[in-house]
């Protein structure tokens, strides 16, 4: 089996890619998926897959996330990229594996990019109908592997450590999961063995609030006087936990151990990166 990866560069493609010994990877990075985009007749695609069989998978782990850019910026590669592979593998009878966000199915939330990946979602009905196989991963926030991306909370946090400067935030009862890159790759190779359409969540069921995040790491690094809690307005929607933030000393084992392992990942990154198990 061989596995076409469109974004190779990406943290989760890495991830993906590595310590695997029964897969043949073809990797394609951003020059050249934007070149088949480019090509309005198709066949530089067509010709990259030319040897695509029925049991190859197709990942398009490429996409734009900061949800800044415009609709149109993020669709280019969020929405369009996708359906030019949907057309391609099409003819070959492959599996093709998107990836999208949990927040594109919560009522309430918005931003550009959220819009992207539901107009993925809509697109991927007419090529469902033709019968071609979609496995739509949803994921919650994934870090690991490279600097965290500076419009990302952790971007933001990593800056604001780097610079001795303030983080100013919300009241952070918005609650998120994060997961490591690895531990995501681990669970993508594992719902691939079932070769059918289906679109699925990608969770661990443990969550923590960006407030108990935030003054995790800001504690973690000794400098909690950064942290500015509530200097911002909350969003108008969002998702927030039942009962407001849970205070770090009653958080479960699993929440304290992630605000770790996010932590030791920021210390990585303050040394220059250097992979650690312990992120994990």
């Amino acid at each position: 089996m061989t596995d076409y990866v469109i974004g190779s560069t990406s943290r989760l493609a890495k991830a993906y890619m590595a310590n695997s010994l029964t897969t043949e990877f073809v990797p394609f990075t951003r020059n050249e998926y934007m070149g088949w985009l480019q090509d309005e007749s198709g066949r530089k695609a067509q010709a990259a897959f030319a040897d695509a069989k029925p049991e190859d998978c197709f990942h398009v782990f490429a996409g734009i996330t900061d949800p800044k850019e415009n609709l149109e910026s993020l669709s280019k590669v969020n929405l369009k990229l996708p359906e030019l592979i949907y057309r391609v593998a099409n003819e070959s009878g492959s599996l093709v594996v998107t990836y999208g966000t949990v927040m594109e199915i919560r009522k309430g939330m918005g931003n550009p990019y959220i819009e992207s990946k539901r107009l993925l979602r809509s697109a991927q009905a007419e090529y469902l109908n033709r019968g071609l196989l979609i496995k739509h991963l949803r994921l919650h926030t994934v870090y690991g592997i490279d600097r965290p991306q500076s419009h990302m909370f952790l971007g933001q946090i990593l800056e604001a450590l780097e610079t001795n400067s303030e983080f100013r935030m919300t009241s952070g009862r918005q609650f998120r999961e994060y997961h490591h890159a690895e531990w995501v790759a681990e669970e993508i190779r594992s719902k691939i063995k079932s070769r059918r359409s289906e679109a699925v969540e990608i969770t661990d069921g443990v969550r923590v609030s960006l407030a108990d995040l935030a003054t995790g790491i800001f504690d973690y690094f000794g400098r909690p006087e950064l942290l500015k809690l509530g200097a911002l307005p909350d969003p108008d929607f969002e998702a927030y936990q039942e009962d407001g933030t849970e205070n770090m000393m009653t958080a479960s084992h699993e929440t304290i151990a992630l605000v770790n392992r996010v932590s030791t990942y920021l210390q990585n990154c303050l040394n220059g990166y250097s992979p650690n198990s312990v992120e994990r």
